[in-house]
């Protein structure tokens, strides 16, 4: 195994900065999220001798680590690390202890940190950087390599609760290009109060800061529930934005337990082959029950013309007006001849002009024709159309 060095850096039998370890850090309550520091910070100076601009080494059992990265495996940085070494030192700032001593923090490097534990490495190459402000300069450090939506919110957590005042809060703002009125401000409030594994599903692009609110409106049962069927029915950004909207409203109308919706049994049903599909339809009939009906009736209705297998009609897929959809499904010229063929007799069909398949509406009025009908184009294959 490679010993992790960086040159420059004083060998770790050189004098070291005198700090405390993490045992005596683990008491500062609500500051540690996940073991995670997520608090006010110092320049590592004082009392200690001024060691900022200097590198050093620190016990990495001793270190704490802001964090702010989610979803991005550690295995590849680990490899890295073993095979050529840690080529850039952790950033390393101060907090007070309850003891009223110093407690290190890792404010830039945590998946390195995190990497030279899992190599059984004693030691890291620390860096006291230099800069005014530390919340800032470990912001923008880890932005250098983009951040997710999860880290997004990490970092807006963050700048929450290390920020020393309401200036350097929205600085910290603005390097994550967010303005005082923005709406995304709400999404973050909610999305940091979001479990583990909900940011874990944020990274990974299967959830939304936008849908943290509706998730945060939800019990902590209904939560998991809803983010398995998430996970499992993998719907897009679309339709993860009018499931949570149709769960709300079915919680706000009905006050049930939305929990009872999603037995393991149902679940399974759910996200199975077409999940996202059949989740729509089972959550649109739960929220508009006589909608769901309607498409029902027309559904069977389009059963009842008894239609051949490759021409498949579509009536008012989104119940928003009175249009309908055809589909032609064919391998061969002569299928194509004849299911267009069956398709333009639809117009023909007794059965189509039912009011309230119409909806009650007057019969659009018949506009003359561009030129030649399919059946004609069909029945004269050879015969140039006009122009």
């Amino acid at each position: 195994m490679t010993q992790a060095l960086v040159k420059g850096c004083r060998t770790p039998g050189a004098a070291q900065p005198t700090l405390e370890g993490s045992s005596t850090a683990a008491t500062i309550g609500g500051q540690l999220q996940n073991g995670c520091y997520c608090g006010p910070i110092k320049p590592l100076a004082g009392k200690t001798g001024d060691w900022r601009g200097q590198l050093f080494y620190l016990p990495v059992d001793d270190l704490l680590a802001f964090r702010l990265s989610v979803g991005r495996p550690i295995e590849p940085l680990t490899e890295s690390i073993n095979n050529l070494g840690l080529l850039t030192p952790l950033w390393v700032a101060v907090i007070d202890s309850p003891k009223g001593s110093l407690q290190p923090v890792v404010i830039s490097g945590g998946r390195r940190l995190l990497a030279l534990k899992n190599l059984g490495l004693q030691s890291a190459p620390c860096l006291a950087p230099n800069q005014s402000n530390l919340l800032l300069a470990a912001i923008t450090a880890n932005l250098e390599r983009g951040f997710n939506q999860a880290e997004t919110v990490l970092a807006w957590a963050l700048a929450e609760k290390a920020a020393q005042d309401k200036v350097e809060r929205q600085k910290a703002w603005q390097l994550l290009g967010l303005a005082p009125r923005d709406r995304r401000l709400a999404w973050l409030e909610a999305a940091a109060a979001l479990p583990e594994e909900a940011l874990q599903t944020m990274a990974e692009g299967r959830l939304d800061m936008e849908n943290a609110p509706e998730l945060m409106s939800l019990d902590q049962t209904e939560r998991q529930a809803v983010l398995k069927l998430i996970l499992g029915a993998r719907p897009s950004k679309q339709n993860r934005r009018r499931w949570l909207q149709w769960l709300s409203d079915l919680k706000r109308i009905t006050g049930r337990n939305l929990e009872l919706l999603f037995t393991p049994a149902i679940l399974a049903s759910l996200t199975g082959q077409d999940g996202e599909k059949v989740t729509t339809e089972y959550l649109q009939k739960l929220r508009f029950p006589l909608i769901a009906e309607l498409r029902d009736q027309r559904r069977a209705f389009v059963a009842a013309l008894g239609l051949s297998p490759g021409l498949r009609l579509e009536l008012d897929p989104e119940l928003e007006d009175v249009t309908g959809e055809v589909r032609l499904s064919f391998s061969e010229p002569d299928e194509l001849r004849r299911l267009a063929l069956e398709a333009a007799a639809l117009s023909q069909r007794p059965e189509l002009g039912k009011s309230w398949l119409a909806g009650n509406l007057p019969a659009p009025e018949a506009k003359p024709a561009a030129g030649p009908t399919t059946e004609q184009v069909l029945s004269n294959p050879h015969e140039p159309s006009a122009a």
